[in-house]
């Protein structure tokens, strides 16, 4: 249930990015054994990634009540910001290349 709580919070912190298009999640709603799809438009938003030809990154974390301050992440997956992860790894769409995925169960 506290994984569950986790997730939703992360996706109400997703949300207002969603709302723009940037980042999407299919399916809009999941738990931690779904599987779930998220979507990042790097046209969108302040378009800093826009037409970048590198390979982009997923960074994922929590936030909770057990963190030190309200930007300290938990249950961080990647084992540095800096260092590339394969498992973090977005897919480049094949026809967009600024839109980028990645799947999980969380």
């Amino acid at each position: 249930m506290q994984t569950l709580r986790r997730i939703t919070s992360l996706l109400l912190l997703l949300l207002p990015f969603a709302v723009k298009a940037q980042v999407t999640t299919s399916p809009v709603f999941f738990t931690d054994t779904t599987p779930v799809t998220i979507t990042y438009d790097a046209s969108q938003g302040n378009a800093a990634l826009k037409d970048f030809t590198g390979d982009v990154y997923i960074w994922t974390g929590t936030v909770t009540n057990l963190s030190a301050t309200n930007t300290t992440w938990r249950n961080v997956k990647s084992p540095s910001f800096g260092q590339a992860d394969p498992d973090a790894l977005m897919t480049r769409d094949a026809t967009n290349p600024n839109l980028y995925r990645i799947t999980f169960t969380p």
